[in-house]
Formats: structure tokens, C-alpha cells, sequence
């Protein structure tokens, strides 16, 4: 069982680093421009694991989070995740929002309807 704890937190850290490739960078630190906590609109990315979901790296994290949880579930690490994961979603909305105004991405949101999750969110 622990095999698949390893294998699922692989596949959420290789979501993360698909998806932030296919936006031009290699992920935190390697991202070509600001990459932090300033939400701005940069571009419209649709290639890759964006063709899924709106926020596949945000996706990643929360496959590895829950890989976690299942190898170590205790009640603060549910909170942690919790809250942590919280805070992703308020930010993929926060981002949303700032590209609401851009005509391709209101063009990309009509073919890619999920935010996070697909059937989910």
C-alpha cells in the first residue's frame, strides 16, 4: 500500500511540473517573469495538461497532498490540507477573476469548463 502513497505523490509532482512547463517555466524559481504571490494576467496557456483543467498545477498539489494524507492521516495533517487547499482554490478564483476581462481566455474557459478537479470543480 505504501507503493501507491509513493506512486500517487509522483504523479501529483509530475502534474505540477507538466503543467507549469507548458506555461513556459519549469515550475517555482524557473518561471520566465513574476511567479508569486502577484496575480496578473500573463497569458493565456492552453497546451498540455491546460486542455483538462483550468489549474493543473494547483491539480498537482492537491494530488500530492492527499497521497500525503493517505500515508499519514492524522487530524492535523487534515487540517493543514485543508486550510492549504482552501487557499489554493480562493487563489485559482482570485486569478479567475483578473483574466475574467481577456476574450481568450473567456474563449478558453468555454471549452475547458473545470477549475480544478474534472467532475468535481
Amino acid at each position: 500500500m505504501k507503493y501507491l502513497f509513493a506512486a500517487v505523490l509522483v504523479a501529483g509532482s509530475f502534474a505540477s511540473f507538466s503543467a507549469a512547463n507548458a506555461a513556459g517555466g519549469c515550475g517555482p524559481g524557473w518561471h520566465r517573469g513574476p511567479y508569486g504571490g502577484c496575480v496578473a494576467n500573463r497569458g493565456v496557456v492552453v497546451r498540455g495538461p491546460y486542455c483538462f483543467v483550468r489549474h493543473p498545477i494547483y491539480l498537482g498539489y492537491v494530488i500530492s497532498h492527499v497521497a500525503f494524507f493517505l500515508a499519514q492521516p492524522t487530524l492535523w495533517n487534515a487540517a493543514v490540507i485543508l486550510i492549504g487547499d482552501g487557499t489554493l482554490i480562493v487563489r485559482a478564483l482570485m486569478e479567475e477573476r483578473v483574466l475574467s476581462g481577456d476574450s481568450e481566455y473567456a474563449s478558453y474557459c468555454r471549452r475547458v469548463s473545470w477549475h480544478l478537479v474534472p467532475g468535481v470543480f
